[in-house]
């Protein structure tokens, strides 16, 4: 019988270590296909996103570890609550960025589930479950991802055919001071 201790480690490797990995590939990807990925505005904070996904993943596998399900919930709300004004434009582009961060939060709370309930499963010897809730969640990210960059080329395609629109700045006036 394995310590406790091991369970643990290998269930926050698997929210943390697996979750990063995988997800980072899925918002890539996505990313590139709303054309919200490649920016280096953007690249200069993406590491903060990664840094909370980890984050929100350590704290869903401890939720389901505790059985403090409800944790999660609040969290999902506050979580979106605090980006609504971003993405309730009317606009194409913001609908895909909202749908984009449901997108990568959702994948997000498949791996931290899946090391609160890995960390369950090893108490139990149910090693069959954790490979085959392991492979089938790493292969519905791929056909994710696939389907991501199968759409590049559309949003590519559009980005084309749309005239390039400039940024409004506002006018700064300069007043004499008295």
């Amino acid at each position: 019988m394995w310590n406790i201790t091991v369970y643990y480690i290998i269930g926050y490797a698997y929210s943390i270590g697996l979750g990063s990995l995988m997800t980072s590939a899925f918002a890539q990807h996505t990313g590139r296909s709303i054309d919200e990925y490649d920016t280096s505005e953007k690249a200069r904070y993406r590491w903060a996103a990664k840094l909370l996904g980890a984050i929100e993943r350590l704290l869903y596998t401890t939720a389901i570890i505790m059985g403090e399900n409800n944790f999660i919930a609040l969290w999902l709300t506050l979580k979106t609550i605090s980006q609504w004004e971003k993405w309730k434009g009317a606009d194409e582009k913001s609908r895909a960025n909202f749908n984009n961060f449901l997108s990568g939060t959702g994948l997000s709370l498949a791996y931290g589930i899946l090391g609160g309930m890995v960390v369950k499963w090893l108490g139990s010897n149910n090693f069959l479950l954790i490979f085959s809730s392991t492979i089938g969640l790493v292969i519905l990210t791929e056909i994710f991802i696939i389907y991501a960059k199968h759409h590049k080329p559309e949003c590519e395609k559009i980005k084309k055919e749309r005239p390039v629109q400039k940024r409004k700045v506002p006018n700064k006036r300069r007043t004499k001071k008295d």
